[in-house]
């Protein structure tokens, strides 16, 4: 007797005895995957499908463990037909006996040489899904590239939700140029051959179930206080309007007040839906409404998910779009794309369209960001350029002394005024905590009490904080 053969045959048996294969599927792995019979992979056709999500973790453990015994003992036979048994039995959900641990979810290099294409992507598809962090490099981890292949592998995926599968329709759509005549409408999806029938079928048939999965996922996105009946219809029907070219409904704004909602659903939706954005108006009518959930809570996930999921040039590509009526802020907006992407085109068309809304930002900006506007403006827009560097350098000076001093717990004041000076810093503070340009007078006025000082001193005081540069005299207005 081979006893290192019998070991190998008696943890296999602990493996299918733990994952509680149906009466069909045992019989099939009795069959197939007995090493002493010729493998026959037409076998596997047989296969019934099973959702190995469900699997207590001790079982997926000992699944693994059994995987990791293969690999090290170069038992390709045995752990092959284990990996195809697997994949053709549980489709994507054999990622929860097959991924090498619960921290490296879509490392499947180990095993690809016996899985197909397909299978490949709906395992890697299932274990990206769940991880709100994957989902944002979901393109990376999937590595198919191929739309026939990524909507093959939807058909593999046996999990109770449709997270996986609307993923890799996403992707798959991603990855499929949309026809288009010249004015610019999706073309009519049923023109050309047979062949080209088909395959714009195939997309039609993906779309049409993507948009459905967003509509038909939104109550489950609210946790607690959920809209009531009517108005999540509002919600899905302003969705399915795909009305992304005319103001953002103030009454959806005010349905979402208040409500909490899952991040991690509303995540992966919007990153779907941005990806597929260029096949569905309905597409971008939810990254609108998702966008409209983090305004209402002060956050930028939606933006965040939108700009790495499918890179940067696709992002620039396809925001400008959403940008006339997005449910934000522009100065919000323009801010986060400072931090974010600070060299992208929607920092540019600000620059250059909406210099009103630069001339509102200088307040919200590091002065880091603050240079890096005064640099774009000086080749986009000289005229703004300008403007900046005369009414903006003091405000500049004033943040800059004190992001040098943040971090200061004692003396911080001492600092500023070594900065500054100390008269010029209670100037400067006067003129900081006004909301508009102020006069001479104004802080006299302000300053009584503290200084005595003539016109005549506080003028002087004022030629030299303009001749450093932290503010702009006009002597005309007094």
């Amino acid at each position: 007797m081979n006893l290192n053969k019998e070991r190998s045959r008696q943890k296999l048996q602990d493996v299918l005895e733990s994952v509680e294969l149906t009466d069909k599927n045992s019989r099939l792995a009795e069959q197939y995957l007995d090493v002493d019979l010729e493998e026959d992979r037409e076998l596997l056709a047989g296969a019934e499908p099973q959702d190995f999500s469900e699997l207590r973790q001790e079982v997926r453990d000992k699944c693994r463990e059994y995987k990791s015994y293969c690999l090290k003992r170069n038992l390709k036979e045995e752990l092959g037909r284990f990996v195809r048994f697997a994949a053709s039995v549980g489709g994507s959900t054999a990622y929860y006996v097959l991924a090498p641990d619960r921290y490296n979810i879509v490392d499947i290099n180990s095993i690809l040489e016996y899985l197909t294409r397909e299978q490949a992507a709906a395992v890697r598809a299932e274990g990206i899904v769940w991880n709100i962090y994957e989902i944002k490099t979901a393109l990376t981890g999937l590595v198919q590239k191929t739309p026939q292949v990524l909507r093959d592998a939807m058909e593999l995926c046996y999990h109770k939700s449709d997270n996986a599968k609307s993923l890799l329709a996403a992707v798959s759509l991603h990855y499929t140029k949309p026809e288009k005549p010249a004015g610019g409408v999706i073309k009519a999806l049923f023109s050309g051959g047979s062949m080209e029938q088909q395959a714009q079928k195939a997309v039609q048939k993906t779309v049409q179930y993507l948009e459905s999965n967003l509509t038909d996922s939104m109550e489950n996105i609210f946790t607690v206080a959920a809209p009531s009946d009517e108005d999540m219809k509002k919600l899905i029907s302003f969705v399915q309007s795909g009305a992304v070219d005319q103001p953002f409904p103030q009454e959806i704004v005010q349905m979402l007040q208040g409500r909490k909602r899952s991040d991690y659903l509303i995540a992966l939706l919007a990153g779907e839906a941005f990806l597929a954005i260029e096949h569905s108006r309905q597409c971008a009518a939810f990254v609108m409404l998702a966008l409209a959930m983090d305004v209402e809570r002060d956050q930028t996930m939606v933006l965040d998910v939108c700009l790495n999921i499918g890179g940067s040039s696709w992002f620039f590509r396809h925001i400008e779009a959403l940008e006339e009526y997005m449910p934000m802020p522009r100065e919000d907006y323009i801010v986060w794309c400072l931090k974010n992407c600070k060299y992208g085109s929607p920092v540019k068309r600000v620059i250059k369209d909406h210099p009103e809304v630069v001339r509102q930002l200088i307040k919200k900006v590091s002065t880091e960001e603050f240079q890096h506007l005064l640099a774009m403006a000086k080749n986009m827009n000289p005229m703004l350029y300008q403007e900046l560097n005369c009414t903006g350098s003091g405000e500049f000076r004033m943040k800059l002394a004190q992001e040098l001093t943040t971090c200061y717990k004692n003396g911080k004041n001492e600092a500023m005024q070594y900065l500054l000076g100390e008269a010029e810093l209670e100037i400067m503070q006067v003129v900081w905590d006004s909301e508009r340009p102020v006069t001479s007078n104004y802080i006299l006025k302000e300053l009584q009490g503290r200084r005595k000082w003539q016109l005549s001193t506080l003028m002087t005081s004022l030629s030299r904080l303009a001749d450093k540069g932290f503010i702009h005299c006009d002597r005309s207005t007094g």
